[in-house]
């Protein structure tokens, strides 16, 4: 969908962004998105009587540490993979 150039919108979006990385709500948006993950693949895994995956994942996640953004994302990103 193409917009109007006149259109803040967006610009509006990324100071938002930006301020979330000060803030610290990126990190914790992060995390939820990295947690909902394999609890979606577990449910579709349920659904169709497998096995799920074992639940260590909200505990690796919850022992991120948020004092550096540049850490924290390497360490999600590791914990999403697996």
């Amino acid at each position: 969908m193409l917009k109007n150039l006149e259109d803040d919108s967006h610009v509006k979006t990324r100071i938002c962004q930006y301020q979330a990385l000060q803030n610290g709500k990126g990190v914790y948006v992060a995390k939820q998105r990295v947690l909902a993950k394999p609890e979606g693949q577990n449910r579709v895994l349920e659904k169709y009587g497998l096995k799920p995956h074992d639940s260590n994942f909200r505990r690796l996640v919850e022992t991120v540490d948020t004092e550096s953004l540049e850490t924290a994302r390497k360490r999600l990103i590791s914990i999403e993979g697996k």
